[in-house]
């Protein structure tokens, strides 16, 4: 093995690690929009209709007039 082939074996495998750190990048990138996506308000409307009865939910839970088993049972209702 010459030093030429040293190199040209550095090179590529240096370029494969380039390629291997971007594709990563890229799925994570991808999986940042999707999450940011599904929690995003304006999906949750159009996929589950007005988001106001879970609305109402919250705040009657964070002022105490539910239980937490209350609150679960009427989420999961509403969620699915």
């Amino acid at each position: 093995m010459s030093i030429d082939d040293f190199f040209r074996l550095a090179a590529l495998a240096f370029a494969g690690l380039v390629i291997l750190i971007f594709m990563f990048g890229l799925v994570l990138l991808l999986l940042t929009i999707v999450r940011a996506f599904l929690n995003s308000e304006q999906l949750q409307q159009t996929l589950w209709g007005s988001t106001k009865a879970l609305t109402i939910l919250k705040e009657r839970y964070a002022r105490g007039e539910l239980s937490q088993e209350e609150y679960d049972r009427m989420r999961h209702t509403l969620i699915g």
